[in-house]
């Protein structure tokens, strides 16, 4: 059986995708560790490892990993836009939560659900490989 290490080398898009979206979560995760939170951060580890997990694992299990980051990015991404439409109707008084839901916070929540959804229908190939 194939790898996922070897359909990336047919297909390297989905690849650096993953990892600059696991990269950018490593990166808010530190900033959220720095200021005493250190669940974010733990969790982008443990993505980061399932990802590098799965680059040696065969294509169906590797799918399967790859379909459940695309399913979690499509929830995370949407959960955030359904957010900042709740905050436009009700204003919070909280900056640090104004910030997040900015015009560059929700064009990143709408990149991340649309990269959501390629890596998702992408998984279903690399399963069937």
């Amino acid at each position: 059986m194939k790898t996922l290490k070897e359909s990336f080398k047919r297909q390297p898009f989905l690849l650096i995708t993953l990892s600059i979206i696991c990269v950018l979560f490593l990166i808010k995760g530190s900033v959220y560790l720095s200021i005493g939170s250190p669940i974010p951060f733990f969790l982008s580890i443990f993505f980061l490892l399932l990802l590098g997990f799965a680059l040696y694992k065969p294509n169906r299990i590797a799918g399967r990993i790859i379909g459940f980051f695309g399913i979690l990015m499509i929830l995370w991404g949407f959960t955030r836009l359904l957010f900042a439409v709740l905050f436009t109707i009700a204003p919070l008084t909280e900056a640090h939560i104004q910030e997040q839901f900015s015009i560059i916070g929700n064009i990143i929540s709408l990149a991340v659900l649309l990269t959501g959804i390629y890596t998702l229908k992408k998984a279903k190939n690399y399963s069937l490989d």
